[in-house]
């Protein structure tokens, strides 16, 4: 009789191990279930972000846009406006995504410092009151931004 306590400290032993590797290898599916969503999680983000930096150059493209209708009309005034905000959506872009692509930085900071001459230029154009501001060459930058804009927009929207 002696002998059983034996025989159940081995079972015992044997159970243990068999639920130690049972364990194990519940944490080790649990591990990946959680890496799996993280992935997912960081690709749900970037996402979401790639789409709203497309909102943003969209509505700054609809603003370009508007702004050629403003010089056609010579709407002077309320084309200075549109230059700031315009300005201010594609640096509102540069600043909230930093993982953006360093040539895509490089265009935008391009695009927004062309904005900024070409509103000095109109600025110089009301102060001076001489004639029509150059509306061709305006329009023909604005046509070369809208359209780099709209390069950037659509590379962000199918994530290439």
């Amino acid at each position: 009789m002696d002998h059983w306590g034996s025989v159940f400290s081995v079972i015992g032993v044997i159970i243990s191990v068999i639920g130690l590797a049972w364990a194990i290898r519940e944490a080790h599916g649990a591990r990946s279930a959680a890496r799996s969503a993280e992935r997912v999680t960081i690709e749900t983000r970037n996402s979401v972000r790639r789409h709203l930096v497309t909102i943003d150059l969209q509505r700054a493209i609809g603003l370009i846009q508007r702004l050629k209708f403003l010089h056609r009309e010579g709407y002077w005034e309320a084309a200075l406006e549109q230059y700031q905000t315009i300005r201010v959506i594609i640096s509102d872009v540069i600043a909230r995504y930093p993982e953006l692509e360093v040539e895509v930085r490089e265009r935008l900071t391009r695009a927004r410092m062309s904005l900024s001459e070409m509103e000095n230029s109109v600025e110089g154009h009301m102060r001076q009151r001489s004639g029509d501001a150059d509306l061709t060459s305006l329009n023909e930058r604005l046509n070369e931004i809208q359209s780099d804009l709209e390069s950037i927009a659509s590379a962000m929207e199918f994530g290439e």
